[in-house]
């Protein structure tokens, strides 16, 4: 199943990409936003235990929230972003570049 997953999200990036190209001569930006561990509302409820855990794996210590998807497709979507076309935003809480660091994360002080 990861391959077909991985297989999937590479074809919406190259998609992404493509676009973002074909339609810069119109000033049309296009990106998208890849999001990570994000708190949504379940049939059934998670264990906070597994919660926990789920965070910890996190250089930020906590899940996401649409709130943060939103803020960013907000930042895509405004002058700020006049520049970025073509662009996956991962919005993971570090989660990927974590994986950078094969002794572990450091440890939390806040």
């Amino acid at each position: 199943m990861r391959g077909a997953y991985g297989a999937a999200k590479a074809g919406l990036i190259s998609v992404v990409q493509t676009m973002a190209v074909e339609w810069a001569p119109h000033n049309i930006s296009v990106n998208a936003i890849a999001p990570g561990h994000i708190v949504t509302p379940r049939l059934f409820d998670t264990p906070r235990r597994a919660e926990g855990y789920a965070a910890s794996l996190l250089p930020v210590r906590r899940r996401g929230t649409t709130d943060d998807i939103g803020k960013a497709a907000l930042f895509l979507l405004s002058d700020l972003a006049s520049y970025v076309n073509g662009t996956t935003l991962d919005v993971d809480g570090g989660l990927l570049v974590a994986n950078l660091f094969p002794q572990g994360l450091p440890a939390h002080n806040g």
